[in-house]
Parts: C-alpha cells; sequence; structure tokens
C-alpha cells in the first residue's frame, strides 16, 4: 500500500504536467520527470516492505515453531508454561 500510495502522490505532478502537453506526444523531460519519480517512489518505499516482509515471517516461524522467550524459560524452570490464547494477569504480592 505504501508503493501505490507514494507512485499516486508522485504520478499527481507528472500527470498535470502531461495533461497541459497533450497525452500524445509529451516532450522528452516530462516523460523522463516520470521515470525519475517513479523510481525515487520506489526507493523510498522499497526498504519498507523488505523490513515488514521479514518482520511478519519472523512472528509467523516464532509462532509456528513455539520459540516464544516466556515458553524457553518456563522449560528451563520448571514451571508451567503460560497458556498460548490469554495474556498472563499480573500478580501483586498474592
Amino acid at each position: 500500500m505504501l508503493t501505490y500510495l507514494l507512485a499516486i502522490i508522485a504520478a499527481v505532478p507528472v500527470g498535470i504536467v502531461v495533461a497541459s502537453y497533450g497525452r500524445h506526444n509529451p516532450p522528452f523531460w516530462v516523460t523522463a520527470m516520470g521515470y525519475v519519480t517513479e523510481f525515487i517512489s520506489g526507493c523510498l518505499a522499497g526498504p519498507f516492505l523488505t523490513i515488514a516482509m521479514s518482520l511478519v515471517y519472523y512472528d509467523q516461524r516464532v509462532r509456528k515453531e513455539g520459540f516464544d522467550l516466556q515458553l524457553m524459560l518456563a522449560a528451563v524452570d520448571g514451571a508451567p508454561a503460560p497458556s498460548q490464547g490469554a495474556a498472563a494477569a499480573p500478580s501483586f504480592g498474592q
């Protein structure tokens, strides 16, 4: 979505310039400006997309394989593992 949003934001000024020259034969610099803005929007959105996909993959792998730190610490301590579905309620001196 971020890639599309940046591409649309970058395409609006280029589209306005193309519309002012006519659709069929815009000058070379207008076409070049379109390519440059598309490249810049891709360079800005690409790293965020890579980071987001890496975090989703890591989160799904942790959930699937059970590499949760609470589960690992519970196995080391010998204590029963907390339930996966509910959040543990804090205990205040009870």
